[in-house]
């Protein structure tokens, strides 16, 4: 793409130029789509044991706490915009589940780019009308 370290190009414009999506929106697809796979399984595969099963003994350790990757699953759901409650019902039709974890990808998308825009119109007060796009981002 041309751009070197010394361009000083956001990263933003970056993932316009190359027309990719961020990372994050990729992992909540990439996610979402492995955990509708592991809610279509038989009950007996051990993924979905995994995924569901419930410790009977043990002790947590003071601080912060290691995640589940159902605990995950649900933040993801919660940052796309999706029931949290009834997403196992909709994963179990995997077409539909698709355009779902697809649409969800944008969601996360759209909030990380409203998130980067309310941070540069905060450190940007004076051109606060003028707001950076792909031809006004460029090098500096």
């Amino acid at each position: 793409m041309g751009i070197t370290w010394q361009d000083r190009v956001p990263n933003e414009e970056v993932l316009q130029r190359a027309k990719m999506e961020s990372v994050e929106a990729i992992l909540v697809k990439s996610q979402l789509r492995w955990a509708g796979h592991v809610v279509r399984m038989p009950d007996e595969r051990l993924p979905k044991a995994v995924m569901y099963a419930e410790l009977t003994e043990g002790k947590r350790k003071r601080g912060g706490q290691k995640l589940r990757y159902r605990d995950v699953v649900k933040r993801h759901l919660k940052t796309a915009d999706m029931d949290v409650d009834t997403w196992e019902t909709k994963a179990s039709d995997r077409v539909n589940w698709r355009k779902k974890v697809h649409d969800a990808g944008k969601t996360v998308e759209r909030k990380r780019k409203d998130k980067y825009l309310e941070g540069w119109r905060k450190n940007h007060p004076s051109t606060s009308t003028t707001v950076p796009s792909s031809n006004s981002m460029g090098s500096r």
